[in-house]
């Protein structure tokens, strides 16, 4: 087979794939958990074509030549929505207060400014304590993580490392407490300069 007809190939069967989309959820675009678990099922069905898993979840726009379109903005949009949302269902878990109840504002400070690897985060320096953290808090860390660096960040950090001996978990910990001391400095100083 030519390059050229593989090429066509593979245009028809996304064309294909686009004309099988279920036309009723254009109406009804999924949003929330609903549109992260769809993206998810599909992403492996679809070759990961993003036009395809888009118009699917209802994001499609008739265009004058007569295909539909993804509409990329509004997917986007609700896409960063519902990873917010998922984020939001973990900002009063256990990880996360721990760690504020560990450091008073001085010390997030530090931890933004040099990291953990400085030893400014001083209540987590034992890498097995940080392990065993990590495993206590697993779904937490993993959720938040990879809500900020994406689904595979862990799975790739672990394996940039040299795999489970690398002591990857100690490292995640380390990330996941330098994000969350970010997170309460930048909200500090938003409430302070509210009140100038």
């Amino acid at each position: 087979m030519h390059f050229e007809d593989q090429i066509e190939k593979s245009i028809s069967k996304a064309e294909a794939n686009i004309n099988d989309i279920d036309r009723s959820k254009t109406n009804h675009p999924l949003k929330g958990q609903e549109l992260l678990k769809y993206i998810e099922t599909e992403k492996n069905k679809s070759g990961s074509n993003g036009d395809v898993i888009c118009i699917g979840a209802g994001y499609g726009s008739d265009a004058k030549e007569g295909e539909t379109k993804c509409r990329v903005d509004l997917f986007t949009t609700e896409l960063i929505n519902a990873k917010k949302e998922e984020h939001f269902k973990f900002l009063g878990k256990h990880a996360r207060v721990k760690v504020l109840k560990s450091y008073n504002q001085s010390s997030l400070q530090r931890i933004v400014d040099q990291g953990c690897i400085s030893g400014a985060a001083h209540l987590h320096l034992q890498i097995e304590e940080n392990e065993v953290f990590f495993d206590e808090n697993s779904e937490e860390i993993t959720a938040y993580l990879e809500d900020q660096f994406g689904p595979d960040y862990l799975a790739k950090s672990a394996e940039r490392t040299g795999g489970n001996k690398s002591h990857w978990k100690h490292r995640a910990v380390w990330r996941f407490i330098e994000l969350i001391a970010i997170e309460e400095i930048e909200k500090l100083n938003l409430t302070k300069s509210l009140k100038e």
